[in-house]
């Protein structure tokens, strides 16, 4: 076991438990399946926002799973993979793997950040999008914000098709929510959280006649980040690590008895 990779080696038991190689190939599998259901499970339980817990699952795969050995491992792609791994490994002023407080914009504004742009001064800046479920909203007890931003026309996603209910083409930027909704959720905040706000949707074509139908598909605000912002602006409180892996592994004798009790 490493810092995001469980592995096993067996081969010498497969004598052992009187399993042809054909067997004991089955059991890997098996093995591994268990081993990433165990690992998903406590990925779930653990992590209390959705989105990070669903991008920490999608991280996770079977790497091997034969007569030799079973590898499951978390795997680092992407922008999903990364932000498991600091959740795994926690995140501080110098990377994954330390701890503490740290100023986001030190990793954000680089020239190999998506979406990265300049300013008139040829200062990077960057307009940091964050998601809003109709869940999150209500948790906070900011119905009344959730019932206007149902009635937003909507932002459709990208490769959506720009049409309306009805059919119609229509453009996709949509309405915004303005200022002043709900109080700023701290005081170095510039606004509220929901200002700017926009209702993303995406459409389909019904079979019977044909028209659009669109779907709320989230919310979405974007905040711009630059360096001349000041402290305590985009300064994070850090993540400590879970060490999950460390969670499964120490479970694996159960996993394998389970697995191998009926040899």
């Amino acid at each position: 076991m490493d810092d995001n990779n469980i592995k096993l080696v067996y081969s010498q038991l497969i004598d052992k438990l009187g399993l042809t190689k054909e067997g004991m190939k089955k059991k890997a599998i098996a093995l591994a399946d268990a081993v990433l259901l165990e690992w998903t499970v406590e990925a779930k339980s653990s992590i209390k926002s959705e989105s990070v817990a669903d991008a920490y699952v999608k991280s996770l795969s079977i790497k091997k799973a034969n007569n030799e050995q079973v590898q499951v491992s978390l795997t680092p792609k992407g922008q999903g993979g990364t932000l498991a791994l600091m959740y795994e490994l926690g995140m501080g002023p110098n990377g994954i793997g330390s701890s503490g407080p740290y100023d986001m914009r030190v990793f954000m504004l680089k020239e190999t950040t998506r979406n990265i742009r300049r300013d008139k001064k040829g200062q990077l800046y960057l307009n940091v999008p964050f998601k809003h479920s109709a869940k999150a909203i209500k948790a906070r007890g900011d119905e009344h914000v959730l019932k206007q931003a149902k009635k937003l026309a909507p932002r459709f996603t990208a490769n959506a098709p720009q049409v309306s209910k009805d059919g119609n083409i229509k453009g996709s930027k949509g309405d915004r929510l303005p200022r002043g909704l709900v109080p700023k959720m701290k005081a170095h905040h510039t606004t509220d959280i929901y200002a700017g706000m926009v209702r993303l949707a995406s459409s389909y074509s019904r079979k019977k006649d044909g028209k659009a139908v669109v779907q709320t598909s989230g919310y979405m605000t974007w905040r711009r980040m630059t360096m001349n912002q000041k402290p305590p602006k985009w300064v994070h409180p850090g993540i400590q690590p879970l060490f999950l892996h460390k969670k499964v592994y120490d479970s694996l004798p159960t996993i394998i008895n389970r697995i191998f009790s009926n040899v």
